[in-house]
């Protein structure tokens, strides 16, 4: 392939060096394939061949192309904007469905919308709907380029859109032209145009030398990571929206007719299906198809036939050579399809392989209306990253399906399709309404035409895209209406709302942040509009504040407890009086945050914060199961983000199956426990980490032995063994401990392997029991504060909890003072949490993340911690190996590896509680074990302070 890329720029060149060049007729000298068509589904960059084409037209024909239409010459008339939008496939095509929404929906007491359509191909019922939604309609004449020219400037545009440029010769040539004030041309052919004014002016057009200004793209298109935003592929201006661009209509329904065996006269088999033109299949996807058909001996794999009979047969001639005649069996084509039947057939697949490197677009927007997961190799798609940025859109409903390597594409295919379908589909269904009729895309639309009409005219693009978020608060400028899709709206000082109108969301809260650049605190009011995702919603203000992966994790619990409710069951309306006598109702369904209910129903009837704590004292004097497994578990089930997370379809309920003492075990960790009441034998392994400091080891482990009221911590009854990880201390000091405590288990790290992570490894590794005391070496038992047993209290509430739990903390958590026991002393134990008791009379709290319950401490914590605690290695091991996919060790080279450990438990469905008392005092603040490892703590450079 890369020789037709080579072979394609060295004629160019040959063409730019020969000594005279002379195009008599331009419109007539070539046709849309010679515009270079073919030349994107290469995958090499677009830009250099596409620029010298125009480069090669500049120096050849440049008298005939260099034009400006006589209008520019008087100042503008005030007035409304004239936009107009320009394309020759103003049909039911891919570019019109594309455009439509956007024409249909433009304020027009702001705008005066044209709709240039270049004569020559089709028309039908879209057609007919653009003609009915146009302020203007005018038809191009596709003959005379000249006549064609007139016709658009006659219009006198403020701002000219090219649909596409590339797929039609008169559309290519009067990007050379200058014929309104501005031009930008959209991603209808998802490439550049090549056509560029400064080779114009270089041409000796000046004046006349038209070019695109603008390439309407989205932050969600363009290559991560790249400081440019995507610049270095365009001509143009590269202008980043922040969402979809397009505002799509929901796609047809369904064929419910249809079967397959209508289609494809196979056996059932797993239907992995290819929808695209079959020359968009480079010859590198063979070996992907191959590789699929090998991992899964019951896939089928089925492409369209070509609208050219040679196509469909140059293609099975590849795969004689490229896929093995045992596979090659499985791979069939099938008849050309309308647009329901391809609908259906798509929602009957398994899955869809998004080919390279250009994938789907519109095919995208209709599959993914049905629920069907798509596949796709992220770095081999070489031109806009429609895929992905749908996805994105939706808050990543299936990260496996954005997959890296050929290696990965393989393996996400036929785990999705045997294994995760059902799971990835309901995800899409619940979260597609955002790509369909986008009330937001036309706001982005009207904020970009009003901004560049009014803005000079680029000279050329710049080393970096423009950002419209950037650009709009630059220039202080929106369109009415316009806010980013970021977060919402800004308040104004003092948390008065500004100008929102929250009747359109679904969900918005208050929240006080300080601004990323001034650090001065700012009231946000964090909107999710009806058909957005919050996870995005939360994704996209974690990245507006920087936040860490914790904060945005919390963002987004917040948003999908407020605005996810409607897949919950409903309780029924409560109804409430209003100041004035006037009546409403708040809407409770299972799993609600009830004071985040009434602070949103508060929000919405313009009520003030006295009213917040009313109404929720209200709601939970009604419904008192608020605080109830039942209830916390609906609750889980709306995060979408943890459900993301999991594999496979049993992974649902997992977490509570591994709680019970499921599978997925290692060596003695899948013991279930004894019966409550049942004699204990021993059944825990206290495990301790120590890193170069015997003082603060040794006080920690008599301060214990006083805690469990025994002479030695090995002799407590349920202990089997006392196992310690030394990470780094002295030989000597090695010694001492080891002959303080003669019947502990000592493991001695090497330098090599030095760091806290690696200590934890160690530990469990070498753990046996279905149970581990864990502890740092730096906390000291509080004298006199445990008249209970500890040991014996925590495994009772392991035990016997309603909610899947995995580690009981030994302090109460109702505030830091707490925590750490610190010196100025704890005032409120058992304050906060969701307060539950064994059958034996044992009290515990539960741990809640994302609550905005008031008097609940830590709820921005997922929850598991390394503070002293009984953890349950069974439920810890089952639910990581059956229900995330992967064993439950830390990372090492993870800085704020605990932080992550946390957020993988609690998208595992794994809950913390703590004993309400105060056990073990922090006494290692003075002498950091990071510090003594010559490490940085993972904590270093994070700024306090956060969203409230």
């Amino acid at each position: 392939m890369d020789r037709v890329w080579v072979a394609y720029t060295e004629a160019l060149r040959r063409l730019l060096r020969a000594p005279t060049l002379r195009i008599v007729d331009p419109l007539h000298s070539t046709g849309s394939g010679a515009l270079g068509y073919y030349l994107e589904y290469v995958g090499y960059a677009d830009l250099p061949p596409r620029r010298l084409l125009a480069r090669v037209y500049w120096r050849g024909a440049r008298s005939d192309l260099a034009w400006r239409a006589p209008f520019l010459d008087a100042p503008r008339a005030p007035g409304k904007l004239r936009v107009g939008f320009l394309s020759a496939f103003f049909f039911t095509h891919s570019v019109g469905l594309l455009t439509t929404g956007v024409v249909e929906t433009l304020d027009r007491s702001k705008f005066t919308v044209a709709v240039l359509h270049v004569a020559g191909e089709p028309e039908d019922e879209l057609t007919a709907k653009l003609r009915g939604a146009a302020d203007v309609y005018a038809r191009v004449p596709a003959g005379s380029l000249d006549a064609a020219r007139r016709a658009v400037a006659a219009l006198r545009l403020d701002v000219l859109v090219f649909c596409e440029v590339g797929m039609n010769t008169m559309t290519y040539f009067l990007t050379f032209a200058r014929l309104a004030r501005r031009s930008a041309l959209f991603w209808g052919h998802a490439v550049t145009s090549g056509v560029a004014r400064s080779d114009g002016e270089a041409a000796g057009a000046a004046g006349a030398a038209g070019g695109v200004d603008y390439f309407v793209s989205s932050e969600l298109f363009e290559a991560r990571g790249d400081a440019g935003g995507g610049q270095d592929d365009y001509s143009e201006t590269l202008w980043l929206m922040e969402g979809l661009t397009t505002r799509f209509p929901w796609p047809v329904d369904p064929d419910p007719d249809l079967q397959i065996a209508d289609v494809i006269a196979e056996p059932r088999r797993r239907l992995y299906l290819v929808p695209q033109t079959l020359y968009k299949l480079h010859p590198d996807f063979d070996a992907l198809i191959a590789g699929v058909l090998r991992e899964d001996g019951d896939a089928l794999v089925a492409l369209p036939e070509a609208q050219l009979g040679e196509w469909t047969a140059a293609l099975a001639d590849r795969w004689a050579r490229s896929i093995p005649e045992d596979l090659r069996a499985r791979v069939v084509f099938f008849r050309r399809l309308d647009f329901r039947e391809f609908v259906k057939l798509a929602q009957l697949a398994d899955v869809v392989l998004d080919p390279f490197p250009v994938g789907g677009g519109r095919s995208s927007l209709e599959i993914l209306s049905t629920g069907t997961p798509i596949v796709l190799l992220e770095p081999r798609t070489s031109v806009l990253q429609l895929t992905r940025g749908m996805y994105e859109l939706m808050g990543d409903p299936c990260p496996a399906c954005v997959t890296q390597t050929p290696e990965a594409f393989v393996a996400a295919a036929v785990r999705v399709a045997k294994f995760d379908s059902a799971q990835i589909r309901a995800r899409i269904l619940e979260r597609r309404g955002v790509l369909y009729e986008n009330d937001g895309v036309t706001r982005e639309w009207e904020a970009f035409l009003a901004h560049v009409a009014a803005a000079p005219r680029p000279a050329g693009p710049g080393r970096r895209a423009i950002f419209a978020r950037e650009a709009l608060a630059a220039a202080g400028a929106a369109a009415p209406g316009y806010a980013p899709r970021a977060f919402g709206w800004e308040l104004a000082p003092g948390g008065a709302v500004a100008a929102p109108d929250v009747s359109r969301c679904a969900y918005a809260v208050k929240l006080n942040h300080p601004d990323p650049k001034t650090g001065v605190e700012t009231h946000y009011l964090v909107a999710v509009r009806d058909g957005e995702d919050p996870a995005a919603v939360a994704a996209a203000l974690g990245d507006h504040i920087g936040a860490e992966d914790v904060k945005r994790r919390w963002l987004a619990a917040l948003l999908q407890h407020g605005a996810n409710g409607g897949g919950s069951r409903s309780l029924g309306a409560a109804p409430f009086s209003l100041p004035g006598g006037a009546a409403a109702a708040v809407d409770v369904r299972e799993g609600d945050d009830l004071h985040q209910a009434a602070a949103w129903f508060a929000l919405r009837r313009g009520l003030d914060d006295g009213a917040v704590d009313q109404v929720a004292a209200e709601l939970k004097r009604r419904f008192p199961g608020h605080g109830g497994a039942p209830w916390l578990a609906a609750r889980f089930a709306r995060d979408a983000v943890a459900a993301g997370r999991r594999r496979g379809p049993e992974a649902a309920a997992g977490a509570g199956r591994c709680a019970r003492g499921g599978a997925g075990a290692r060596r003695g960790w899948g013991a279930p426990p004894p019966p409550p009441g049942a004699p204990r034998g021993c059944n825990v392994t206290i495990g301790v980490t120590t890193c170069k400091r015997r003082r603060h080891f040794e006080a920690t482990m008599r301060g214990l032995a006083r805690a469990l009221a025994v002479g030695d911590v090995a002799r407590h009854g349920a202990v089997c063994r006392v196992l310690v990880v030394d990470d780094a201390s002295s030989p000597e000091d090695r010694a001492a401990m080891a002959a303080a405590f003669p019947a502990f288990d000592f493991l001695y790290k090497s330098p090599a392997h030095k760091g806290h992570a690696r200590s934890m490894n160690a530990l469990l590794r070498a753990v046996e029991t279905p149970y581990l005391l864990y502890l740092e070496d730096d906390w000291l038992a509080v004298d006199g504060a445990n008249p209970r047993d500890i040991v014996g209290d925590a495994l009772a509430v392991l035990e016997a909890a309603a909610e899947p739990l995995v580690q009981v903390l030994l302090n109460d958590q109702s505030s830091r003072a707490c925590a750490y026991a610190a010196p100025d002393g704890c005032d409120a134990v058992g304050a906060a949490g969701w307060p539950r008791a064994t059958p034996d009379g044992v009290a515990y709290r539960l741990h809640d993340f994302g609550t905005v319950e008031p008097g609940h401490a830590f709820t921005y914590w997922p929850g598991f911690t390394l503070n002293p605690a009984l953890w349950d290695l069974r439920a810890l091991a089952c639910a990581f190996v059956d229900v995330l996919g992967e064993a439950p060790f830390f990372d090492p080279d993870d800085a704020e590896f605990e932080r992550s450990f946390s957020l993988k438990a609690r998208d595992a469905g794994l809950r913390v509680a703590y004993l309400p008392r105060v056990t073990l005092a922090h006494i290692g603040v003075d002498e950091s074990a990071y510090a003594l490892n010559n490490v940085s703590r993972p904590w270093d450079g994070h700024v306090a302070g956060g969203l409230k």
